[in-house]
């Protein structure tokens, strides 16, 4: 298998392995496909994320960002959270999996809770983009927007997004800070989730 995140293990020379030319056969697999890809330990899971992908390694194995390289035919996005690529279309590096492709089941304006690998914690996020014919199109099934910080992609699992906990139920009395004078004033939570965009970003409760 390929190095972690762009870059190579054991200094494999282009001329071993990759294609840098136009000459491409075609490929077994598609974007978003659930594929096991071998790892340290054996193989695992993870998600076509990109085909054709120009590792930028050049022909002494150094990674060179910006410059054209090495061309391989996957990259993955592993449930670990790791990008790595597959040097062949070969079982030896990437197989065939039977777990399903990423369901499309949280629309945009969403509020969400999503991981980014299974040993990072849990972040809350708002769905920007669902892309219903994702895997046609070679695009993230999502867009995800972090709080202030820049859109990135998602491209799953499915057990990595979930919608977001709320800590407050229908009928709840509770305090809310208002945004104009700073105050808590009391009231009670009449909707979760409002599709109003203004309440939407902020995860806001309407009260009454």
């Amino acid at each position: 298998m390929g190095g972690r995140n762009g870059h190579k293990k054991g200094g494999e020379s282009k001329k071993k392995r990759g294609n840098k030319s136009g000459s491409r056969p075609r490929l077994r697999f598609k974007y978003g496909d659930r594929v096991l890809c071998s790892a340290d330990d054996g193989f695992e899971l993870g998600t076509v994320v990109r085909l054709w992908y120009d590792t930028e390694i050049d022909e002494d194995g150094v990674f060179q960002l910006g410059k054209p390289g090495l061309v391989v035919p996957y990259q993955i996005l592993m449930d670990d959270g790791n990008l790595v690529f597959a040097p062949e279309d070969h079982d030896g590096y990437i197989r065939q999996s039977d777990a399903p492709p990423m369901p499309l089941e949280h629309p945009a304006g969403s509020r969400i809770e999503y991981k980014r690998g299974k040993m990072e914690d849990w972040r809350l996020g708002t769905v920007i983009a669902a892309c219903a014919d994702w895997a046609d199109r070679g695009t993230a099934p999502y867009t995800i927007r972090d709080g202030d910080e820049d859109s990135c992609d998602f491209w799953g699992p499915k057990h990595f997004i979930r919608r977001a906990k709320l800590r407050f139920k229908i009928g709840d009395r509770i305090g809310m800070k208002m945004m104009n004078s700073g105050d808590y004033v009391p009231g009670t939570v009449v909707k979760l989730w409002p599709k109003n965009d203004f309440f939407a970003k902020g995860g806001m409760c309407l009260m009454r």
